[in-house]
């Protein structure tokens, strides 16, 4: 009897098998159907980086009256910048900022680039232009969306720019005696505009010593006013930035100059020493809050009436030519007169 028991009991087993229960899952199959049934992540593709340094502040201006448009760029090709155009009392800003995108190589130390999410940016007019009427900028003349810059690295040869490109250039930077860029210089083929990395040079204060003080040609620098003013006939908005409009020599050696443009907040003055009757020097000269190298003029100065009554000649002039071959330190005209 035992037997048979054993046996029901096995067939009954063997019945329920049969008869298509499944067995109990096993406890990692949950496990591996959660894992199936999660969504696939977002493959995020990085926008290509700009893999070339350029950073730095840059500087797009003519020369010509008291416009500029200077931006700085940082090392992935984002830039800020800043348009300004002056006029008198009343100054025309527009802040700016955007990406150099989808960098070429064009050449040995020459690339292009693309101008991607340009947009306005906020400026701090009170600071920058202070006692200014601030009218509002639509643009900036060298940047727009989708414009392509062409990228000189320094080192470049200057005899493979054009005339017009070296003028961008030369605006910035003096070309004399120099054979390639000394800087990165961005130009937009379109717009027949350039930008030049500004190059800040150590120049040092030096220790100044009053030399030729009891000179004659000292003594006529100061007579009268001792300021000479340019007979310009070009008007206000045509005048260089870098023009020296009128020179004030003062009896202890310093001078005090007026240019075509001042920026706000700084002045122009310096230093000068007689080398010879006929030369002067400025030293330790300071142009729009900026350092400039020692700078060698000579001058002759004509008297007239206003100074001598046997003169000739109504009023007295004075006469500069550089004193460096082509170099030009700061843009004098050739001719001022004694303002009385």
């Amino acid at each position: 009897m035992k037997n048979k028991k054993i046996l029901i009991a096995l067939t009954g087993l063997l019945f329920v098998s049969g008869c298509g229960m499944k067995p109990e899952p096993k406890s990692e199959k949950p496990a591996e159907t959660m894992d199936l049934a999660e969504e696939p992540e977002e493959t995020i593709v990085p926008e290509p980086e700009f893999d070339l340094d350029i950073s730095g502040k840059y500087v797009h201006s003519s020369g010509a009256g008291g416009w500029s448009d200077e931006m700085e760029m940082d090392e992935n090709g984002h830039f800020q910048g800043v348009f300004h155009d002056s006029d008198v009392d009343e100054v025309v800003v527009y802040g700016y900022s955007g990406d150099l995108t989808d960098l070429k190589q064009e050449g040995d130390l020459k690339y292009s680039a693309t101008v991607k999410n340009l947009k306005r940016e906020e400026v701090n007019t009170d600071s920058m232009f202070p006692g200014m009427s601030v009218a509002e900028g639509e643009e900036s003349p060298m940047f727009h969306e989708g414009d392509r810059i062409t990228v000189y690295l320094k080192g470049y040869p200057l005899a493979e720019l054009s005339d017009v490109q070296k003028s961008w250039v030369q605006s910035i930077v003096p070309l004399v005696n120099a054979t390639t860029l000394e800087g990165p210089f961005l130009y937009n083929e379109k717009e027949e505009r350039g930008s030049m990395a500004f190059i800040e040079y150590d120049v040092p204060m030096e220790t100044f010593e009053p030399i030729g003080m009891d000179s004659t040609l000292q003594s006529d620098l100061t007579s009268g006013t001792g300021t000479w003013s340019t007979d310009t006939i070009w008007p206000s908005d045509m005048i260089e930035d870098d023009r020296v409009v009128s020179i004030h020599f003062n009896p202890d050696m310093s001078v005090d100059l007026k240019m075509g443009y001042t920026k706000p907040g700084t002045e122009s003055k310096g230093q000068y020493v007689i080398l010879d009757e006929n030369t002067i020097q400025f030293k330790n000269l300071i142009i729009n809050g900026e350092r400039y190298n020692d700078t060698p003029i000579h001058v002759w100065v004509g008297k007239g009436k206003d100074l001598d009554p046997s003169a000739e000649i109504g009023y007295s002039t004075l006469r500069i030519e550089g004193a460096r071959n082509g170099e030009k330190d700061i843009l004098f005209d050739s001719s001022y007169l004694l303002e009385q």
